[in-house]
């Protein structure tokens, strides 16, 4: 089942998308809950929001993996499974057999509406469903929800709205709008009534929090080193070099002095001129990694939900890797978006023959001698510690890296990011060292360590509730 989604997507030209500042604009104006339910997998819906300039504006994204988590690994390919259900009466009986059932849960399926309904926790009743598909609006009418059939202005049975284009949507529905004009305008008057009520000490209380967002990394820093994980996809990637490289030689060296130098041992394989398909490698290394080596954590998932600020990842990883990690952790609802090597590399799905170089750079042989002058190539992945990918993830994602804290457990990414602007923090080691303002053994020991994040809150909540009753007295009238 995943070679065939491979197959299909893997292969696309994301590059005939362009990006499209006028439906972001549109997305980011909206206060409102927003989530993608697609039957691609999670891996082409992150390139083409990428593509689009999109990937913020989501809260999440329900896809084929999230509905057909319990068949991922247990579908067969063969279709030996559906052969042995085949009738065997149809000499004695003319009614036509009953079509097979299909094992995948997808739209126009009532069973996908009801999970992603329940992954999201969403009311039908108070949500606007948008698709082009005829039958997936038929059966959203038939869930509950209110529908919008996009790419036509025909209203047909099942149909609440109808828009020619998804851009349309502002002239369509300017009630969403309007609630939120009504809402500024409650949050108007409650100004007034806090510009007078409050004095100033208290309403810096307010507005000037240290923090705004929570940047995080996922492999070793959300989950402890000694897990296993990290082992099994260095074993991984050295069996990918072996099998499908054609290495032979010093496989375990070259994939950490790639590592050193470039970030990823991905992005140094490309550097030194050997021609992949990243998608492939992506497979293969995390594909087949045993996630149940990873548990649940309720612990740091009440830690991340008590902060109400932005929490976001920040990996290297691609998007398959992370949701299927945070997954297995049970954080998969805790964070606004995730950034990650899709995000950071839009355009990079198949084997690019430009970026193959004729000849092999020998990075051993330049370890052994690094103060020659021969130049080392540069890689065309755009990743961690270079500050290409902060810059790039800031303006992504809105990040003011003033206000943001940065945790991670590689002292180059961290020595970057603060660099950049970024205040770091560095996890799995509690010794500070340069480029790091905090350090801490666990992420478990966030609180602790940053006690300030929930002084902050509490903060807020001790002026909120004193002035409540003069908030409430203007919005009132």
């Amino acid at each position: 089942m995943t070679k065939m989604i491979f197959l299909v997507h893997g292969r696309l030209p994301y590059n005939n998308l362009k990006r499209d500042p006028v439906l972001r604009n549109l997305l980011l104006s909206l206060p409102i809950r927003k989530v993608i339910f697609s039957n691609a997998d999670e891996v082409h819906v992150a390139k083409v929001l990428s593509r689009l300039g999109l990937e913020g504006c989501f809260e999440r994204i329900i896809c084929f993996e999230s509905l057909n988590s319990s068949n991922l690994d247990t579908s067969s390919d063969d279709g030996s499974e559906s052969d042995s259900k085949t009738s065997t009466n149809s000499d004695t009986d003319d009614t036509p057999p009953p079509l097979p059932v299909t094992p995948i849960i997808c739209k126009p399926s009532p069973q996908a509406f009801e999970l992603a309904l329940k992954i999201a926790n969403v009311d039908p009743k108070k949500t606007l469903f948008f698709d082009d598909s005829i039958r997936n609006i038929k059966t959203g009418k038939s869930s509950g929800l209110h529908t919008v059939l996009v790419g036509s202005w025909n209203r047909g049975n099942g149909v609440d709205y109808a828009l020619e284009s998804i851009h349309n949507i502002r002239e369509a529905l300017p009630e969403l709008w309007e609630v939120d004009e009504k809402m500024k305008n409650q949050r108007l008057s409650s100004k007034i009534a806090l510009d007078t009520s409050f004095n100033g000490d208290e309403f810096n209380q307010i507005s000037d929090a240290k923090y705004e967002c929570l940047l995080f990394d996922l492999d070793d820093t959300l989950y402890p080193f000694n897990s296993g994980l990290a082992k099994e996809i260095t074993k991984n990637i050295q069996e990918y070099m072996i099998e499908k490289l054609g290495m032979e030689e010093n496989v375990p060296e070259l994939c950490i002095s790639l590592y050193k130098i470039y970030g990823t041992t991905m992005a140094g394989l490309k550097a030194i001129g050997y021609n992949f398909d990243y998608d492939d490698f992506h497979s293969f290394v995390h594909g087949r990694l045993p996630y149940d080596m990873l548990k649940p954590d309720p612990l740091l998932r009440n830690l991340l939900h008590s902060l109400p600020i932005r929490k976001l990842i920040f990996t290297n990883g691609d998007m398959a890797h992370a949701n299927r990690a945070l997954k297995r952790l049970g954080l998969e609802d805790c964070f606004e978006g995730i950034l990650c090597f899709e995000t950071l590399n839009p355009d990079k799905g198949t084997v690019d023959e430009e970026e193959a170089g004729s000849v092999i750079f020998d990075i051993n042989q330049y370890m052994s001698n690094p103060n020659s002058d021969i130049d080392l190539p540069k890689t065309p992945v755009v990743c961690k510690p270079f500050e290409e990918a902060f810059k790039q993830v800031f303006e992504m994602a809105n990040i003011n890296p003033k206000k943001t804290l940065f945790f991670d457990d590689s002292v180059r990414n961290l020595q970057t990011g603060k660099l950049v602007g970024l205040h770091t923090v560095l996890i799995g080691n509690s010794q500070r060292i340069k480029g790091v303002d905090h350090a801490f053994e666990s992420i478990h020991n966030i609180k602790e360590g940053l006690p300030e994040l929930w002084e902050d809150m509490e903060k807020l909540k001790s002026v909120t509730y004193s002035r409540k009753v003069a908030i409430e007295t203007s919005v009132r009238a």
